[in-house]
């Protein structure tokens, strides 16, 4: 089971801000989430993955809403093994990557936890694809 960091620290949310680079666009590759990246080096004492969940407020104003996007966007972090390779690629390749989730879509039919899973397990492809490469 991958263990979920998250961002916290305001110049590491100004630095995945400021020279993010898509990994997945709702619409386009994914159905429900979005997802950025910026790949630096893994400072000493980091952990190689760090993760910062976002549920728009314009897209979901109720905020049960909101926090169940971000549930389920957690919980899949958490049961797709595909992160946990992600994370011992970066562990050997000495690089971090900081990730950015967000999502506009209301919980229902379209955006229920099988889309958002298979969303995830998508981006977590991706992430590994680009992760081999570093």
């Amino acid at each position: 089971m991958a263990k979920l960091v998250a961002v916290r620290l305001q110049r590491d949310i100004d630095e995945l801000l400021a020279s993010r680079k898509p990994l997945a666009i709702a619409g386009k590759r994914s159905r429900t989430v979005s997802a950025f990246y910026h790949l630096r080096p893994l400072e000493a004492g980091s952990t190689p993955m760090m993760f910062l969940i976002h549920a728009v407020k314009r897209g979901i104003p109720n905020s049960p809403d909101r926090n169940r996007q971000k549930r389920r966007m957690r919980e899949a972090i958490r049961q797709l093994q595909v992160y946990e390779t992600v994370n011992q690629q970066l562990m050997a390749s000495s690089h971090q990557v900081l990730v950015l989730l967000r999502t506009a879509q209301v919980p229902s039919k379209s955006s229920s936890w099988d889309t958002i899973l298979l969303d995830m397990e998508l981006i977590g492809n991706k992430l590994q694809e680009m992760t081999k490469h570093a």
